[in-house]
């Protein structure tokens, strides 16, 4: 994880000191991991390498699986399983890092992946050029993503632009008719990325030992039970860090 958050910070750093203009999309799909086909993953393993009796057995992990749903006493029926990978195993992260590993093809963005955490970045010299190509080389993306039943939760989906040539140009990103969101900080596997690398949203150093402070006095007048959800709550809804 480390390392994809190093890779990210380091090729903004990298473009800023090149006086370009970047545009770093952060992806959110929806159900991810329910909703890898198996049909496509077996011929993904087959397309890497795994053939013959490897293959049979993992298509033989994957298939013929059923499930139903019990609510109460009351049961659903069994449904054959035709896609995801089984969670909680530990195959499965593996057989969902195959079924995805190909996205960085699908387009010229330079892809950063960790998981089903996608991270886009593209760079030019102006903002209209920037635009055009990102709007060409997401709807790949979509593209893709569509060819392998997977779904983009497009109100989640967030971009930032990150240069020191700051304009009044109305960048807009749209993907299969949806708009998404410009933001001017975003989080990507918990640092907190702003577009002026002031890192002011990441770091409340003060502002924890202020309320570290004030939780110690409390201490003083209330169980210990309170003390931790009082930190709980500062965590969450204060500071979003939890």
């Amino acid at each position: 994880m480390s390392l994809a958050v190093s890779s990210v910070f380091n090729a903004f750093v990298q473009r800023l000191d090149e006086g370009k203009i970047a545009c770093s999309i952060y992806l959110d799909l929806a159900k991810v991991f329910d909703t890898a086909d198996h049909i496509i993953l077996l011929s993904k393993l087959e397309r890497y390498g795994v053939r013959g009796l490897p293959l049979q057995l993992i298509k033989s992990y994957l298939t013929n699986r059923y499930q139903r749903t019990v609510v109460d006493s009351l049961e659903s029926n069994e449904k054959l399983v035709t896609c995801r990978v089984p969670h909680g195993s530990t195959l499965g992260p593996f057989l969902f890092l195959v079924y995805i590993n190909d996205l960085a093809l699908a387009s010229e963005f330079n892809v950063r992946m960790f998981a089903d955490d996608t991270s886009l970045t593209m760079d030019s010299d102006n903002y209209l050029s920037l635009q055009t190509k990102v709007n060409c080389e997401i709807n790949k993306i979509d593209k893709w993503l569509k060819s392998n039943k997977l779904s983009l939760n497009y109100n989640k989906t967030e971009y930032m632009i990150v240069t020191i040539k700051k304009e009044n140009f109305n960048f807009r990103i749209n993907i299969g008719g949806h708009e998404i969101s410009q933001k001017e900080c975003i989080s990507y596997l918990g640092v907190m990325f702003d577009d002026s690398f002031t890192w002011k949203q990441h770091i409340v150093s003060r502002k924890l030992s202020n309320g570290c402070w004030a939780l110690s006095q409390i201490s003083k007048y209330s169980n210990s039970q309170m003390v931790k959800k009082c930190i709980l709550h500062y965590f969450i809804h204060i500071f979003n860090v939890v």
